[in-house]
């Protein structure tokens, strides 16, 4: 994969994009649709329209959503840009811990039923939101953070 942007770095399921993949036209006959690799959008195998000395035009997988591109080749990958994959879902900016977030990496989210969904959130964060707490934390289904 090249370092170069590619043409866009987001997309709907089924629009076609084209990035920047240096030397990859000896590994393929487009005429004939026959590629020595596979292309990946987010884990989905991508549908490869065509490939040339200096790109690679694929297909959005209709199932996909955001992740990481890359390529494989000879069982070894090689990783391209962060692809983001538009559609109907968006991020909740109302929810109360989307502004103030942790202070370090969230590792893992475990929901806990009650009558309405709240999560534990744990990991190597010293603060979330506005309370000090030391790896786990306890969020309601509205974002607030509960105080040990």
């Amino acid at each position: 994969m090249s370092e170069e942007k590619q043409t866009s770095s987001e997309a709907y399921p089924g629009d076609t994009v084209v990035f920047k993949a240096k030397g990859v036209l000896k590994y393929c006959d487009p005429q004939n649709e026959a590629y020595q690799f596979k292309f990946y959008v987010g884990e989905e195998e991508s549908k490869i329209v065509t490939a040339t000395d200096t790109t690679l035009t694929i297909v959005v997988p209709e199932e996909v959503s955001s992740g990481l591109t890359y390529l494989v080749m000879d069982n070894q990958a090689f990783y391209g840009p962060l692809f983001s994959v538009l559609g109907n879902v968006s991020v909740d900016t109302s929810w109360g811990l989307y502004a103030k977030g942790a202070n370090d990496i969230v590792y893992g989210c475990l929901e806990r039923y009650t009558t309405v969904p709240n999560y534990f959130v744990v990991w190597r964060f010293t603060t979330i939101g506005d309370v000090t707490l030391t790896g786990i934390g306890y969020v309601d289904y509205q974002g607030t953070v509960a105080s040990p």
